[in-house]
C-alpha cells in the first residue's frame, strides 16, 4: 500500500476524535488543525521527508517547500489530488503567500468537489474553543471562497524516475557517480561498510567493491551496478546508523562523542556535494572547523548561524543533502 493510501486510511479512522492526542504530539494545546496533519505524517514516518512537525497551517508549506519536501500552489493553478494538504483563508492581513488560517488533508477529489479530513472543526460559534472541536470529514467545491491553496508533498513512493535513471556501473563518469561515491564515503565513515572510494567522479575499482559489499550485505543481486535498490539500501543504512547513534540536544566546540562523529560525516558529504566549503576537523571531536561547517549549513537551511549543531541543524542538513543527491543521481 502506498504512503498516500496509508495517510488516507489513518485520517478516516480519526473521525469524531477530539484534540487530545494531536495536541500532545506537537506539545501545543491550542488550535490544532496543523497538529492533526503533523500527527498523520508522523504516524506514517513522513516527518523530515515530505512533512514537518508544526502547529501552524501556513507553516507547513512555508517550512517544507524550501527544503524540497513538496510544492505549493494557489487554487486554480492545477487540480488537487489525494494526499494534498488544503489551505484556507478567511479574510484579513497575511504576512506572506503561505500564511493560512486552516489546514486539512485531502482524501478524495471528484470533479470540482474536494473531500477532506480536518482537525479542529465542527464546533458551534457561541461555544467555540479548541477543546470542543473534533476531526471531521468535509466536502467543498473548488469555488468555495475560503479555499485558498494546496501543499503537495513529494511522497517517497510516488517519486518519478526508474531504474534506468539511477544505474551506475564501472567505467561511468558523471556527477551522479560523484553523488554515489559521497554516499559510499559517508557509509564508510559511519562504519556501515568496510570499503570506500576516492573523491573523483569516475566509477572505478574501489566504488565497484563498495557497491558489491552493499549488495551482498543487503541481499541484493551482486552485479556491481548501483541501481535504485542498491542506492536506496545504502541511504537507508546511513540514515539508520545516524539515527541509532547517541542523540544530543546540541553539539558545539569541545564536544567529543559518537554523535559528533556521525554529524561530521554529514558535514563532509555536504562539502563534497558543494553545499558548503568548510572542512570539518581532521582530529576527533567538534573543533573550529566543524563549527565553521555548522555555520555554513545553518546559513543553507535558514537557521541562525550559531555554530552549535542542534537536532534541527542535523535533520535539515540531511534533507538538503538528500535533495542534492536526488538531483545528481537522476
Amino acid at each position: 500500500m502506498s504512503k498516500i493510501k496509508d495517510m488516507t486510511n489513518l485520517a478516516l479512522k480519526q473521525l469524531g476524535n477530539g484534540y487530545s492526542k494531536y495536541c500532545a504530539y506537537t506539545g501545543t494545546y491550542s488550535e490544532w488543525c496543523a497538529s492533526f496533519v503533523s500527527w498523520l505524517a508522523g504516524q506514517n514516518d513522513l516527518i523530515g521527508k515530505c512533512f514537518i512537525e508544526t502547529t501552524g497551517a501556513g507553516s507547513m508549506p512555508r517550512g517544507c517547500v524550501p527544503l524540497g519536501y513538496g510544492e505549493f500552489f494557489i487554487k486554480g493553478a492545477k487540480p488537487p489530488q489525494e494526499g494534498d494538504c488544503i489551505l484556507f483563508r478567511y479574510g484579513g492581513t497575511y504576512s506572506d503567500r503561505y500564511h493560512s488560517d486552516h489546514i486539512g488533508y485531502v482524501y478524495k477529489v471528484v470533479g470540482n468537489y474536494v473531500y477532506t479530513v480536518e482537525g479542529n472543526v465542527d464546533c458551534s460559534s457561541y461555544n467555540w474553543s479548541y477543546q470542543n472541536t473534533r476531526v471531521s470529514a468535509k466536502c467543498r467545491t473548488l469555488s468555495t471562497d475560503s479555499v485558498y491553496a494546496f501543499y503537495r508533498p513529494k511522497y517517497p513512493d510516488t517519486a518519478t524516475g526508474g531504474e534506468d535513471e539511477m544505474n551506475f556501473k564501472k567505467g561511468d563518469k558523471s556527477d551522479g557517480v560523484l553523488a554515489l561515491k559521497a554516499l559510499i564515503q559517508q557509509a564508510y565513515n559511519l562504519g556501515v561498510i568496510k570499503n570506500t572510494c576516492d573523491n573523483t567522479n569516475s566509477f572505478g575499482g574501489g566504488t565497484y567493491k563498495a557497491v558489491l559489499e552493499v549488495q551482498k550485505k543487503y541481499k541484493l543481486e551482486q552485479d556491481g551496478i548501483a541501481g535504485t535498490k542498491t542506492i536506496t539500501a545504502l541511504r537507508n543504512a546511513i540514515n539508520s546508523a545516524i539515527s541509532s547513534s547517541k542523540r544530543f540536544k546540541e553539539m558545539h566546540t569541545g564536544d567529543w562523542n559518537v554523535g559528533v562523529q556521525s554529524y561530521k560525516a554529514v558535514c563532509d558529504v555536504a562539502r563534497r556535494l558543494k553545499l558548503i566549503n568548510a572542512k570539518t576537523d581532521t582530529k576527533l571531536g567538534f573543533g573550529d572547523g566543524t563549527a565553521k561547517a555548522t555555520k555554513q549549513i545553518q546559513a543553507l537551511i535558514g537557521e541562525k548561524q550559531t555554530g552549535i549543531a542542534t537536532e534541527y541543524t542535523i535533520s535539515h542538513a540531511r534533507v538538503a543533502i538528500n535533495n542534492a543527491l536526488d538531483k545528481q543521481l537522476k
